[in-house]
């Protein structure tokens, strides 16, 4: 769809000359979804998982997570695992570290409600 090639474009321009405002339209494109259809944050981590993980790991993004208590945390640090593991090669134990080791220093915050 045109909506969605022009954001992978937007995507793809911010990864190239400004991290954080890469980092700031993957959560932004998360939003913006056409009424009617369902996709979470982890559908779009997932998606843009090379830039991801660029990102957090080759940059030094920070992740900010804000939603519902009840299951938006834990799919977010799934997704994590996910980018980390197809992107950077780690197994699935060494990503679930990284992800431990981001909540640990400060660099993945989770703000929820329940």
């Amino acid at each position: 769809d045109g909506q969605q090639q022009q954001q992978g474009e937007t995507l793809r321009s911010y990864g190239t000359s400004n991290g954080a405002a890469a980092a700031a339209a993957v959560a932004t494109a998360a939003a913006e979804t056409p009424a009617g259809s369902r996709v979470y944050v982890t559908h779009k981590l997932r998606e843009h998982g090379a830039m991801v993980w660029r990102l957090v790991a080759e940059l030094g993004a920070w992740v900010y997570v804000s939603g519902s208590a009840e299951k938006m945390p834990a799919a977010v640090v799934s997704a994590l695992e996910d980018v980390a593991v197809q992107h950077g090669g780690l197994t699935r134990e060494a990503a679930a570290k990284y992800v431990r080791q981001l909540e640990l220093t400060g660099r993945y915050h989770v703000e929820a409600w329940s």
